[in-house]
């Protein structure tokens, strides 16, 4: 009677563990992330597609992907290398990049905004971290999607 149970509780141990173990590798490659947030506004098509392109550029950043779902977009940026900004520095920094996501997502003719401004660090041994945003990062990020903001809402709009 014993061994009849024996396999597959020890079977079915054996894939609660693997469960556990592969949940748990799977989580050091997803670092926690503390974007900066920030809502755009009401943009057109025109300034979607057009807009964001010309703007980000302007800032040193290249669109990497997009991706439409129903009648939502989402662009992201390049990863852009950067040098780090000096509390970045004091919390052990020797590299950092940033990246531009963008959701958008379409209300009627109009596509409402929302831009997010995600960080890491690298540290001398090459690890990449997802600190906490630093005062001198959220002036950055603000400056950034303030220049994307004012660029889509003040120029002139195809409709």
């Amino acid at each position: 009677m014993k061994t009849r149970w024996f396999r597959p509780v020890t079977g079915l141990g054996l894939l609660v563990l693997a469960g556990c173990v592969s949940a748990q590798s799977s989580s050091e490659y997803e670092l926690p992330r503390t974007p900066f947030e920030s809502r755009a506004g009401q943009i057109t098509e025109h300034d979607l597609f057009i807009g964001i392109p010309r703007v980000i550029a302007q800032h040193g950043y290249v669109l990497e992907w997009q991706e439409r779902k129903g009648t939502a977009y989402y662009f992201e940026t390049q990863w852009k290398t950067r040098a780090p900004f000096d509390d970045e520095r004091e919390l052990g920094a020797e590299y950092a990049r940033t990246r531009i996501l963008f959701h958008a997502r379409q209300h009627g003719r109009w596509y409402r905004l929302r831009i997010e401004v995600e960080n890491v660090l690298g540290t001398a041994s090459g690890e990449w971290t997802h600190p906490p945003r630093t005062e001198m990062f959220n002036r950055y990020a603000r400056r950034l999607t303030d220049d994307v903001r004012s660029e889509l809402t003040t120029g002139i709009r195809t409709y």
